[in-house]
C-alpha cells in the first residue's frame, strides 16, 4: 500500500497545521509531544507547563470522570481553559484515558465482547463509550486492544478479543468506526488507538512486559492483520509495545514504525509510546540515558512521549545540537497536530457537562449494555437441559462468592463504573422469577448455614470466579485453577445432592475440568459489565436463548498451555490433541474455539460451493442451510474454516474466515453465504512475499471449530 496521501477535505487542515508549527518555538513543538500525569508533576507545575505550550496531551487515569459536580473533573475544563486562552498559541490539550469497555456504562470486558461474536455489538458499545467519554471533554481513548492472545495465564487477556486473527480483525474494525465514526470530527466521537504494536499477546510464559519470540511469518500472519484491519477502519493513533522482538524494542523499531506502519499501510495518523516506554529503554539495555532514548524513539518513528519526559527534557537539546534533525521532530509535531484538527478539538475543546448528564449511564446506553452482556455469555454445558430454569420454580438458591457482588462485574480496566450502578446476578434472579419463589441468598465460604440453606432449595445458582484485580495489567497468574477454596465450594455444593447451574466470573479461560464432568450445567459470564447480573438472570431463565461462542480454547489443565485451535501441523497430528503429552492432555481441549450450546438445535445441511475452482479475482460461495430445528427461537453464530493442504510453508490445521449471526425461530430455515476471494486464502510464503498458492482447499461450515459440513474447492 502506498503512502496515504491527505484526502482533498484535509487540505484546509495541513494548511492549518502549517501556519500553527510556524509560529512555534522548538519548546512549543517539543510540549506537543509530551503527555503528561498527575504521577509526573503537582498540579500546579502541570498548569505552569501548559502556559508554556509545554504539553500537548494529558493522560486522565485516576481521575474520575463523568460528573460536573467533581471538582477534579471540572479541572478538565480549567486546565483547558489555560492551554486555550493562556499559552502563547492557544493549542488545546488532547485529553486522553483508557475508556477499554466503557466510561460510567461499562460493557462486557474485551473478551466477553468478543465472546459474542458480534461486529454490531462491537460497534454499538464503542459508540456509546464514545459518546460519554466526549462529553467529559475527553477525545482520546487507548483502545482497542488487539493483540492475539493465546496464554490465558496473561493477565491481559482478559483486555484483547482472543486467540484468533479473523475474529480479532474484525472486532478490531468494528470498534474504532464505533468510536470515532467513518470520519473523525462528530461530537459525539473521539480518537482511537489501536495496540499494542505489535506482539505484546505473545510474552513468554504469559508474563506481562516481557519479551516476545516471534518470527516475521508468525508476525505477519497472526500479529499483524488485526492491526492492518483498525488501520483500514481509519484508527487515528496506534500505540507501541513494551516487548522487543528479535531484540529489537516496538518502541524503536523502524521495521515496524516506518515500513510496515507508515509506508506499507499508509498511516497518517501519530504513533505514541505506551506508559514510559522510551525511559524503559534503559532498562532493555538499548539507551545509555534518556536522551539518547529521545533520540532513538524520535528517529524510529514515535511522535507522543507517554509521560517519562524524555521528549519534553531532550529533543530541544538534539535538535539544537544537531543530533536528531528538526525535520524529525517537525514531522512528529504534525502528526499530533493532524489528529486533534480532525478530531475538533479546536472547534470544541471543553467537556459538556450539561450534555454528559443527559446520557451517560441513560437507558438506552444501559439497554446496549444489557444485550451485549446477553449475547457474551456462553453456555458451555446443560446435561438434560437442566436451564432454562422455569420462573415459576418453588424455591431457588442464589449462592458463591459473587452472587451478591457488584464492583467485581465491572472487570479490570473501568476508569469510571461505580457499584451502585450494577445489578446483581442475585438481584437479577429476584426480578426474573414469579412473587411466589423463595429466593435464597448468601456469600460464598464453606458456612454449615449457608449448604444447610442451599439444601433447602430446588436448584442452585453457584456463582463463582475472578475478582478484576485477578486480571488486567500486570495480573499474571501461574495456574488457570479457580482461586483458592471456589473449587472446594462448589464440590460441597455438589454433594447436596440438588441441581447446581455454575455461573463463572472471569478475566480469562479458567479450567473448569472437574465441574465439566460433575456440575451438569455451567455458564460462562466474564466479567459482563453494569447490566451482567440481570442478563446471566435473563439466560438462565430462558428470557434470553444463549448464543455466546468461546473466543478462546479452554484447556483442561495449565500444562496444555499453550493450546489453540489454529496451530499448525505436526508428525502426530493435530497438535491440539496433544497425542504425545499425558493422559489428559491426550484429550483435547475442554471447550474449542468457537464453542457455545443453546436452549435449541441448530441443523446444518445443503452445503455448497460454486463454483469448486477459484481462478483469479473471481472467488467463490460458500453456502449451508441452517435450520432451528428445536422448541425455542435462537440465535447461531455460523463460522467458516479452511484449510490449506498443500503449501511451502507449514500450515494451520484450519483458520476461521468468516462467521455470520443468524436468527431462527424455531422451524426456520435459512441459507447462509460467505464469499471466499484469492486474497483470503493470502500468507506469507516460504520467499517471505505475501500471496496465495494454487492447490486444494477444505472447507467447514459448523458450529465451532471441531464440528461442521465439510467440502473442498481448488485454486488455480
Amino acid at each position: 500500500m502506498k503512502k496515504r496521501m491527505p484526502a482533498a477535505s484535509d487540505s484546509a487542515i495541513e494548511q492549518k497545521i502549517n501556519e500553527l508549527l510556524g509560529k512555534m518555538t522548538p519548546e512549543e513543538k517539543a510540549g506537543q509531544l509530551h503527555q503528561t500525569h498527575k504521577s509526573c508533576c503537582s498540579y500546579e507545575d502541570m498548569m505552569a507547563m501548559v502556559r508554556k505550550g509545554r504539553v500537548g496531551s494529558i493522560l486522565l487515569w485516576g481521575m474520575p470522570t463523568g460528573r460536573a459536580d467533581d471538582e477534579r473533573e471540572n479541572a478538565v475544563n480549567e486546565i483547558q481553559r489555560i492551554a486555550v486562552e493562556e499559552s502563547r498559541l492557544g493549542t488545546p490539550i488532547l485529553f486522553g484515558l483508557d475508556v477499554i469497555h466503557g466510561l460510567r456504562t461499562v460493557f462486557p470486558i474485551p473478551l466477553g465482547l468478543a465472546a459474542g461474536w458480534s461486529r454490531d455489538a462491537a460497534l454499538a458499545t464503542a459508540s456509546i463509550a464514545a459518546a460519554e467519554t466526549a462529553s467529559a471533554g475527553i477525545r482520546w481513548t487507548f483502545t482497542p486492544m488487539v493483540d492475539i492472545s493465546r496464554d490465558p495465564r496473561w493477565g491481559r487477556i482478559a483486555e484483547s478479543f482472543g486467540e484468533d486473527p479473523y475474529l480479532c480483525s474484525e472486532l478490531a474494525f468494528a470498534a474504532v468506526r464505533g468510536y470515532q465514526g467513518e470520519k473523525l470530527g462528530a461530537p459525539d466521537k473521539i480518537a482511537a488507538c489501536v495496540k499494542h504494536f505489535a506482539g505484546y499477546g505473545a510474552a513468554v510464559g504469559g508474563r506481562d512486559h516481557t519479551n516476545s519470540n516471534i518470527s516475521e511469518r508468525a508476525l505477519r500472519d497472526i500479529y499483524l492483520p488485526s492491526f492492518r484491519a483498525a488501520v483500514k477502519a481509519g484508527v487515528a493513533t496506534v500505540m507501541t509495545a513494551f516487548n522487543d522482538i528479535d531484540g529489537i524494542p516496538c518502541t524503536v523499531s523502524k521495521y515496524l514504525l516506518k515500513d510496515v506502519l507508515r509506508e506499507e499501510w499508509g498511516f497518517d495518523g501519530f504513533v505514541v509510546t505506551d506508559f514510559q516506554c522510551i525511559d524503559y529503554l534503559r532498562l532493555q539495555g538499548i539507551a545509555a540515558d534518556k536522551a539518547e532514548a529521545a533520540e532513538m524513539a524520535i528517529k524510529s518513528g514515535i511522535d507522543m512521549d507517554m509521560v517519562s519526559g524524555c521528549f519534553n527534557d531532550h529533543l530541544v537539546q538534539l535538535v539544537g545540537k544537531g543530533a536528531v534533525p528538526v525535520e524529525e521532530l517537525d514531522r512528529a509535531v504534525r502528526n499530533v497536530l493532524r489528529i486533534k484538527f480532525r478530531v475538533g478539538l479546536f472547534e470544541r475543546p471543553y467537556a459538556d457537562f450539561n450534555l454528559a448528564g443527559k446520557i451517560i449511564l441513560c437507558e438506552n446506553h444501559k439497554k446496549v449494555a444489557l444485550e451485549a452482556a446477553e449475547k457474551s455469555l456462553v453456555l458451555l454445558r446443560n446435561e438434560n437441559h437442566l436451564l432454562p430454569l422455569s420462573p415459576d420454580i418453588k424455591r431457588i438458591a442464589v449462592m458463591g462468592p459473587l452472587s451478591e457482588s457488584r464492583s467485581e462485574l465491572l472487570g479490570c480496566w473501568n476508569p469510571a463504573g461505580r457499584s451502585e450502578d450494577v445489578i446483581t446476578v442475585a438481584e437479577g434472579v429476584k426480578s426474573v422469577v414469579s412473587p411466589g419463589t423463595t429466593v435464597f441468598t448468601g456469600g460464598g465460604g464453606f458456612e454449615d448455614t449457608l449448604l444447610t440453606t442451599s439444601s433447602k432449595a430446588d436448584a442452585v445458582i453457584l456463582v463463582v470466579g475472578e475478582h478484576p484485580l485477578r486480571s488486567g495489567e500486570g495480573r499474571d497468574i501461574t495456574s488457570l485453577t479457580l482461586p483458592a477454596g471456589q473449587e472446594e465450594l462448589i464440590r460441597r455444593v455438589h454433594n447436596c445432592g440438588i441441581p447446581v447451574i455454575l455461573v463463572v466470573m472471569a478475566g480469562r479461560q479458567l479450567d473448569l475440568s472437574w465441574a465439566a464432568e460433575h456440575i451438569p450445567a455451567i455458564v460462562y459470564a466474564w466479567h459482563p459489565g453494569t447490566m451482567g447480573g440481570q442478563a446471566i438472570a435473563n439466560v438462565l431463565f430462558g428470557k434470553v436463548n444463549p448464543s455466546g461462542k468461546t473466543p478462546v480454547t479452554f484447556p483442561r489443565t495449565t500444562g496444555q498451555i499453550p493450546l489453540y485451535y489454529n496451530c499448525k501441523r505436526n508428525i502426530f497430528g493435530n497438535p491440539s490433541n496433544m497425542q504425545n503429552y499425558l493422559e489428559i492432555a491426550r484429550q483435547g481441549p475442554l471447550f474449542p474455539f468457537g464453542f457455545g450450546l443453546s436452549y435449541t438445535r441448530f441443523d446444518y445441511s445443503n452445503l455448497s460451493i460454486s463454483p469448486d475452482t477459484m481462478t483469479g479475482n473471481s472467488g467463490i460461495v460458500i453456502a449451508a442451510d441452517i435450520t432451528n430445528a428445536g422448541e425455542a427461537d435462537g440465535e447461531e453464530v455460523v463460522q467458516l474454516y479452511v484449510k490449506d493442504c498443500i503449501a511451502s510453508v507449514n500450515r494451520p490445521v484450519k483458520e476461521l474466515k468468516g462467521f455470520d449471526r443468524v436468527y431462527l425461530r424455531r422451524g426456520e430455515t435459512k441459507t447462509v453465504k460467505f464469499k471466499l476471494n484469492e486474497v483470503d486464502l493470502a500468507f506469507t510464503r516460504s520467499d517471505m512475499s505475501w500471496g496465495s498458492e494454487p492447490g486444494e482447499f477444505i472447507i467447514w461450515v459448523g458450529p465451532d471449530s471441531e464440528r461442521g459440513l465439510q467440502g473442498s474447492f481448488v485454486l488455480k
